[in-house]
């Protein structure tokens, strides 16, 4: 009774998106091995020349908001000690020519300077599966101001915090992403939003709503008399309301006079001793006013800057109109993720259609209505020609681990060319094998 009970509070759409989710997370993970393998030989080929280099996992598939259409991010760490483009270039060198290297494209000019690839790795029933890799480097330069700050792998720790956090962040992010995908607007050159700053833009909105409702239930309990404290986490949020309040903030948002600042995820922790913490029940300025609440007197009251703040006068740069949005960064105010989201506009008319569409049809026809807006079947991350399922003990995906190898610090310096060894790849005794010829097999696309 009480489990029937529970399963009614929740919004049809709610389980419409639980089980688009859900099938999200069986297709990555039948996806698992072939991207275990393609690292594997990319490992393998970057340590046949530089025996102390290691890749290291983030992005999507390091923090869990991957989809079938994700690419893999990795970072290449301990290489020899040159800058960036430099070593991008020595790699790009490198894998040219290597019979499971369909492509490579170097970027060594764009804000993060990268490699991208395409290998080819065997699946199933005679097949090839292409698996995109797009490598970036964190290393010493030949001088300290060639010191390369690798973002991404500093992003990790935090993201991974806020989804323990914000119960609903993962599968609204997620959901978002592949609505996005699936309209041609996650593309950054073409003037979309990359994941990273749909991310972003979740955690912003799901925090503003934490702050507003723990400072509620923080005056409630003062009105009770009551010393219970609000809780950080909401459980078992429901995720069809949370999606749709979602959809309606940022489709009448105002990007042009309004930033969405990174609040420290880290603030927001439950302590050991079940205690809130500093800013457990913080107040921002643009929700709930300056000062503390009447009869909260009982309950800690931080101020902290609001979530969703005015924009600065912004000067254009070089020629160019300021940016369209302003994103912060994680743990980086000077750094804009939403600098060159020049469709935004298209982004936020995007988002009215479908908060029009799943507020129309809730909640009768939110299941139909629901997989229409995600385009299941579409071709965008559908999964339609995934190879079957992998074997129960198939080998682990790399993992962004700071304990993973050698510990090199900066200075290691041109030590690191005069190391001899063995080739070898990261996770494997062996090298492992070739993929059979490609005028043998078909080719899928993951």
């Amino acid at each position: 009774m009480a489990a029937g009970a529970h399963r009614a509070a929740h919004s049809p759409l709610h389980w419409e998106v639980r089980r688009f989710v859900d099938a999200n997370d069986e297709l990555v993970r039948r996806q698992a091995q072939l991207r275990q393998y393609a690292l594997g030989l990319l490992s393998h080929d970057i340590c046949s020349a530089w025996p102390c280099a290691q890749l290291r996992l983030y992005g999507s598939l390091a923090t869990g908001l991957c989809s079938p259409a994700s690419d893999i991010d990795v970072a290449l760490v301990h290489a020899p000690p040159v800058s960036a483009p430099q070593l991008l270039l020595a790699l790009h060198a490198l894998l040219q020519g290597r019979p499971h290297v369909a492509g490579a494209q170097l970027l060594p000019n764009a804000e993060v300077p990268i490699l991208k690839l395409s290998l080819l790795v065997p699946a199933a029933d005679a097949q090839l599966a292409l698996v995109d890799v797009d490598i970036s480097v964190c290393c010493a330069g030949a001088t300290p101001d060639e010191h390369y700050n690798h973002q991404g792998l500093a992003a990790v720790g935090p993201v991974r915090a806020a989804l323990r956090e914000l119960p609903a962040l993962r599968s609204l992010t997620i959901c978002l992403k592949h609505y996005l995908a699936a309209l041609g607007l996650n593309q950054t050159y073409t003037g979309g939003l990359c994941a990273h700053a749909v991310l972003l833009l979740v955690r912003a909105y799901l925090q503003d709503l934490a702050i507003k409702r723990i400072r509620a239930e923080a005056h409630e309990a003062a009105l009770r008399g009551s010393a219970a404290r609000p809780s950080v986490q909401e459980a078992d949020p429901d995720l069809g309301a949370a999606l749709l309040g979602l959809l309606n903030h940022y489709a009448d948002f105002d990007f042009a006079r309004t930033q969405v600042c990174w609040a420290d995820a880290a603030d927001w922790a439950e302590p050991a001793d079940g205690a809130p913490a500093r800013a457990h029940a913080a107040v921002t300025g643009s929700i709930c006013g300056s000062g503390p609440a009447p009869g909260c007197a009982g309950i800690e009251v931080a101020e902290s800057e609001p979530i969703f703040r005015p924009r600065p006068p912004l000067a254009a740069a070089r020629g160019y109109p300021p940016p369209p949005l302003v994103i912060d960064a994680i743990r980086n105010p000077t750094l804009n993720v939403g600098s060159k989201a020049f469709a935004i506009g298209a982004v936020s008319a995007a988002l009215g259609r479908a908060r029009d569409e799943l507020s129309a049809a809730e909640p009768i026809a939110a299941p139909g209505v629901f997989y229409a807006l995600m385009r299941l079947g579409s071709g965008v991350g559908s999964g339609l020609m995934l190879p079957p399922p992998p074997p129960p003990r198939a080998p682990p995906l790399l993992g962004h681990d700071e304990q993973h190898g050698p510990s090199h610090g900066r200075g290691a310096g041109r030590a690191l060319w005069a190391q001899a060894g063995p080739a070898r790849s990261l996770h494997a005794p062996h090298p492992p094998c070739q993929p059979p010829s490609a005028s043998a097999l078909s080719l899928i696309h993951i």
